[in-house]
């Protein structure tokens, strides 16, 4: 292993409004990027999961066709013609959610109510020309982002109307993340670079530059003060948001032998998680870029990685792999908690942990939707409806609803209750 330090364009409104926010007022980043520590969040209480009784429950090593499984989900929205391949829940109005997908479209939703008589609003958003990638909402819920695999990242407000396109990328956007305090936007690209931008204003902030392939993953850590970058290249890079610089790079023995697909870093543990096609997992510090160890024990590549939350979970982590088995990991130890077979073995595609319960969601290539206790490795839910695979889930924040999208072309909400 080797560690060294090393425009603007508007768009036309798309529909009346339907979420009540206030503008977002200009906003001085690079002052927000230099505040200091915000206080950590409050850990909650522990609760223990309550075991559900309904007989269509599946136990977690039964094989499910999708044919033989009801439809659990409370809400199916159909407004996509094409896969939906990206998701995400408002972060305060629990009534709105956003969905991307493979033809071309984004759009803004606001659920009100559950089952078939619910009223659902919708505002398209257009103006990509391939795929909707990526999507997320600003930490204050008043911006969205969309990035598409034509190298656009455009910014909405909460109402549906562009507010910017930002320019940059040469090919398609990977993932994008948003700064945890202001209006600060990143994005990966195929064709090697990272970007940050001015979320209000469009102006371009940096330009991140270092990797040799695809930059497939990132995000800013929780308390926004580093930026981290996974490649196809096998590397794990860290930067420095506010000079661009990078600050640590992650290579070699004992790191990665394949290309990066995923990565989560915590602030409080000032840990990098990483999950590669060489079938591994991989911990790294941020500070110094220090490989602290393999999580290994998958048989294919490793598509999502999450690090628990706060609380009884906080020193475990998961582990998501085409394989079809969701892993459980004692950080401590490096050991596997547990293997959570996932139905048929079709692959784990993305996953995300309740934000109190020790319970992991898992999206599956088989088209279910299951939840796992990560205390014995249990399946408490089997959640079906969706008749092609799921590309991607998002947890509301009172973890009392999950959102899944599928190639199915279709978004569904399923109670975790």
């Amino acid at each position: 292993m080797a560690a060294s330090g090393n425009g603007q364009a508007q768009h036309d409104d798309l529909a009346p409004a339907f979420v009540d926010v206030d503008n977002l007022e200009g906003a001085e980043v690079l002052a927000d990027l230099n505040e200091d520590d915000v206080e950590p969040a409050g850990e909650d209480d522990e609760e223990d999961l309550e075991e559900d009784g309904n007989e269509d429950e599946k136990d977690e090593g039964e094989d499910l066709d999708m044919e033989d499984v009801p439809d659990d989900a409370l809400n199916v929205l159909r407004a996509h013609s094409d896969a939906v391949v990206s998701v995400a829940w408002h972060p305060s109005d629990p009534t709105v959610a956003a969905s991307g997908g493979c033809d071309d479209k984004a759009f803004l939703f606001r659920i009100a109510g559950e089952g078939p008589e619910a009223a659902v609003e919708q505002v398209e958003l257009s103006g990509h020309t391939d795929t909707v990638s990526s999507l997320g909402f600003s930490s204050d819920g008043s911006l969205l982002a969309t990035a598409g695999l034509d190298g656009k990242v455009l910014i909405w407000d909460a109402q549906g109307s562009g507010k910017q396109s930002l320019e940059g990328p040469a090919e398609g956007v990977e993932f994008l993340s948003w700064h945890p305090r202001g209006p600060v936007v990143l994005a990966g690209s195929e064709d090697f670079s990272a970007w940050m931008w001015n979320a209000t204003t469009g102006a371009c902030m940096q330009v991140f530059t270092g990797h040799s392939g695809s930059v497939t993953c990132g995000m800013f850590t929780p308390d926004g003060k580093n930026i981290v970058t996974g490649s196809a290249d096998a590397t794990v890079r860290i930067w420095d948001p506010k000079t661009g610089a990078c600050s640590f790079l992650v290579q070699g023995h004992p790191f990665h032998e394949g290309p990066v697909t995923c990565l989560d870093a915590s602030g409080s543990s000032g840990l990098v998680l990483s999950g590669s096609e060489d079938f591994t997992a991989r911990l790294c510090t941020l500070v110094g870029g220090k490989v602290k160890g393999t999580l290994q024990g998958h048989t294919d590549s490793v598509e999502c990685v999450k690090l628990g939350p706060a609380g009884q979970a906080s020193s475990w982590a998961a582990t998501g792999s085409m394989d079809g088995n969701l892993m459980v990991w004692d950080l401590q130890s490096l050991q596997a908690r547990t293997t959570c077979p996932n139905g048929k073995q079709d692959g784990v595609v993305q996953l995300a942990w309740h934000p109190t319960d020790p319970v992991v969601f898992t999206a599956s290539l088989d088209g279910i939707l299951r939840a796992f206790d990560c205390r014995t490795g249990q399946c408490v839910r089997t959640l079906g409806g969706h008749t092609a695979g799921i590309q991607s889930i998002s947890v509301r924040n009172d973890g009392k609803y999950v959102l899944t999208g599928s190639d199915d072309n279709t978004v569904r909400m399923f109670s975790t209750a």
